[in-house]
């Protein structure tokens, strides 16, 4: 539950891949960029191998799936390197119309429902925030919360900023917008929407935690405290 009161605006937090949306496109799109240029094949390959490796670990047990999803973005991140934001940033708009093209339509419907309540619609994901940016234009949607990458002289270098935008470290990143943006923010009367066990700690976060989709950790969390269920 929220550990904040106040009479302020309401927040729907929206979770991008898996429960809004399908946002995996992206790094297969990176990954098909790599092959298009000669040069960067080895890039790709390299993703390929290590991928499969933190996957296997994970499977079996050895690595937590914070930790998979941790070393996926940042190799994703280098496949970055080098690039020119112009040429990423086609690349990033290409992927969020495969993106909101998977959009599931009852949380798409649940999404306008809160435009037209005048809530605060938040879509956050362990993606990139440029590419967040370009899904939310197309989803009409005004604020992101992702994971941020260096830029300079307008290159990707490959390095993330700051911290992945998944499980505890989402929590975080959400008050810290919420501190910047100066919203006055009444979250024991806000809903976030999640659809992994990783999504839990926002989901406490505020009055009206939704799980979508869930997974079965996340689905016997959720029916153990009440909360709502869609598409169990």
């Amino acid at each position: 539950m929220a550990d904040i009161d106040t009479t302020g605006s309401v927040f729907a937090l929206f979770d991008l891949d898996g429960t809004l949306c399908n946002a995996r496109y992206l790094a297969s799109d990176l990954i098909g960029y790599q092959f298009k240029k000669p040069a960067r094949i080895p890039n790709a390959i390299i993703y390929a191998i290590k991928q499969a490796v933190r996957l296997l670990l994970w499977k079996t047990g050895f690595w937590t799936y914070a930790r998979t999803v941790q070393g996926s973005a940042s190799e994703i991140a280098r496949l970055l390197k080098g690039l020119n934001k112009n040429e990423v940033s086609i690349l990033f708009s290409k992927s969020a119309k495969k993106t909101v093209n998977s959009a599931r339509e009852d949380i798409i419907n649940l999404l306008i429902w809160h435009k037209e309540e005048g809530h605060t619609i938040i879509v956050m994901s362990g993606g990139f925030q440029p590419f967040l940016e370009e899904v939310a234009k197309l989803l009409g949607v005004n604020h992101i919360i992702g994971t941020a990458i260096e830029e300079v002289d307008g290159y990707y270098t490959g390095r993330l900023i700051g911290p992945l935008c998944h499980g505890e470290d989402r929590v975080h990143l959400v008050r810290s917008f919420i501190e910047e943006s100066g919203f006055d923010v009444n979250l024991s009367s806000s809903y976030a929407y999640g659809d992994r066990a990783q999504d839990i700690p926002i989901l406490e976060m505020v009055g009206h935690p939704v799980a979508v989709y869930p997974d079965k950790a996340l689905l016997t969390y959720a029916t153990e405290r009440g909360w709502t269920v869609i598409g169990a």
